[in-house]
């Protein structure tokens, strides 16, 4: 829903709010069959790795005019299995506080991602959404995509900043596009090197 420069548009990328949400009735069956999979593939494994991750994701799977009954779905048909299930999903959390309210308590874990092009408004609400993620007790990890414009750039950094201050998990990725347009300047790049030894310092 937000079409960043960088993500991949059109037919074959689909984060330009134009592609087709699938219909219900298909991610019924979805789930259906991959917990079929799941319960068959966990026989084969020891008892104490028997446990399955569900990621919700798109782009914008939250925006699914039925995602509510979706994920209301995930966890009826779960009812049925003995091994442990957790829902996650990945998504830019520019999402209203209504719908945000309507699924929080159906998913487990978030994984948000900051895209620094999103309207200041949409960035407000990012960060609005992750203190009400907090307050919920959700285990939530935000993933900063760096962007290399010096403007963008500063506010990615004001984001980590944010997460920061309010003692949320958070990590900041480089673009993983190829494109000579997409590089970082040398101090970006040594803040990269300087955020990975501080990372694994606290990490230890």
């Amino acid at each position: 829903n937000l079409d960043c420069t960088y993500c991949p548009s059109g037919p074959d990328g689909g984060h330009d709010n134009t592609t087709d949400h699938p219909p219900l009735d298909r991610c019924l069956t979805a789930i259906d069959l991959m917990y079929e999979y799941a319960d068959q593939y966990l026989q084969y494994k020891k008892p104490w790795l028997r446990e399955v991750i569900l990621n919700v994701y798109g782009g914008g799977s939250v925006f699914h005019p039925d995602i509510v009954e979706i994920l209301n779905q995930v966890r009826v048909k779960h009812a049925k299995y003995t091994w442990p299930l957790t829902v996650t999903c990945t998504t830019n959390l520019v999402v209203g506080h209504n719908r945000l309210s309507d699924i929080v308590d159906l998913i487990d874990e978030f994984t948000v991602s900051f895209h620094s092009e999103a309207l200041p408004k949409q960035q407000q609400q990012v960060f609005d959404n992750l203190l009400f993620l907090k307050q919920k007790n959700k285990r939530v990890k935000c993933v900063i995509v760096m962007h290399n414009d010096p403007v963008y750039w500063d506010l990615c950094i004001k984001a980590a900043e944010f997460c920061k201050l309010h003692n949320i998990n958070y990590y900041t990725k480089a673009l993983d596009n190829p494109e000579p347009e997409w590089s970082y300047n040398q101090d970006q790049q040594k803040y990269f090197k300087i955020y990975r030894l501080e990372k694994t310092k606290s990490e230890r």
